[in-house]
């Protein structure tokens, strides 16, 4: 064999060596059986360790701002947070970019036992993406004091958002769509829209906290900005809160 062959040969094992290791010994078909499997390794997961997005696997189903609202509400909302150490004392901010509306989470799917293959899994949600772009194509959300509330959300920090009549009933649609893929435990329960700009931090009181979100309420309805475009929902897979990978486009 030509040493130039050779080299490339050895290059090749090399790079599919460090492909496998980093994935943790295994060679994965797709992010999709990758997530799944990460998330059954790690059961116990955190969103934050020392107030940084740390790994935490799973797939839920989103709608992202389009990309001029992330331009023209998402970024400045974010420039104006980071600026507040009122804010940025007590949470940790996503980027704008990581700005969502989830129209359901389907994390239960992944863990409920017995447990499914992740080829399975991303067959049936593959079919829920299907049915979801050709029923929602993207929705305007109104902002504002009427069209704006805040919420704590448990451990999340989100802007509570009310849609109007119309919107309000095109999302339940879609969500109802979600709903039929999850397990029967799930299915009673119906979202709360919230778009979430962040995580509490570890050790702040629940004052702290509420004041903390109290100012990001108020920097959101300072902007000029009067509504926001969501897109259509996405199923999507991520490897920790701040960043999120459409699993089927």
């Amino acid at each position: 064999m030509p040493k130039h062959t050779k080299l490339g040969v050895a290059v090749a094992l090399l790079m599919f060596a460090a492909y496998c290791l980093g994935r943790g010994g295994a060679v994965y078909r797709s992010e999709f059986a990758y997530v799944v499997d990460k998330r059954r390794q790690q059961p116990a997961q955190k969103k934050l360790v020392d107030d940084k997005y740390a790994e935490y696997y799973g797939v839920t189903c989103v709608m992202h701002l389009a990309p001029r609202s992330v331009r023209e509400w998402g970024e400045p909302l974010y420039a104006a947070l980071q600026e507040d150490a009122a804010v940025t004392d007590y949470i940790s901010l996503t980027p704008p970019t990581s700005y969502r509306v989830t129209l359901r989470g389907l994390e239960a799917v992944l863990d409920r036992k017995p447990l499914a293959s992740p080829a399975d899994i991303a067959a049936r949600f593959e079919k829920l993406q299907r049915e979801l772009a050709a029923s929602l194509r993207g929705v305007d959300i109104v902002m504002g004091p009427k069209g704006v509330a805040k919420s704590g959300m448990g451990h999340a920090r989100v802007i509570l958002m009310r849609a109007e009549d119309g919107v309000e009933a095109a999302l339940r649609d879609a969500e109802q769509m979600a709903l039929r893929y999850l397990p029967p435990s799930e299915q009673e329960k119906r979202q709360e829209w919230h778009l979430t700009i962040g995580y509490a931090k570890e050790g702040a009181s629940d004052t702290a906290k509420a004041a903390a979100l109290e100012a990001a309420f108020a920097h959101a309805l300072a902007l000029p900005v009067t509504s926001v475009q969501l897109l259509s929902p996405d199923v999507v897979t991520y490897r920790s809160m701040a960043h999120f990978e459409p699993a089927f486009n």
